[in-house]
């Protein structure tokens, strides 16, 4: 779904690329907190306003926040 609903399909994002739409695909990941109900409506408010969903997921102000919550993550999670 993140590929096919949540890639350059997006509004404004046609000539994006991979990972310029990394911030919206994080910013839908955070939002959903692994329940497939809150994944599905952060999609479609990617695909209404992704701004709206930079500023839920709170990388709106911070270009680069999406990568730092990726780090936090993956920090978390090495065995």
């Amino acid at each position: 779904m993140l590929v096919n609903e949540c890639g350059n399909g997006v509004p404004f994002c046609e000539k994006s690329s991979p990972e310029e739409m990394d911030r919206i695909r994080f910013s839908v990941i955070k939002l959903s907190e692994g329940d497939m109900k809150k994944f599905e409506s952060a999609i479609k408010l990617a695909n209404v306003d992704w701004r709206d969903l930079f500023m839920s997921a709170g990388f709106g102000y911070d270009v680069d926040a999406h990568n730092e919550w990726y780090r936090q993550i993956i920090g978390k999670n090495k065995v």
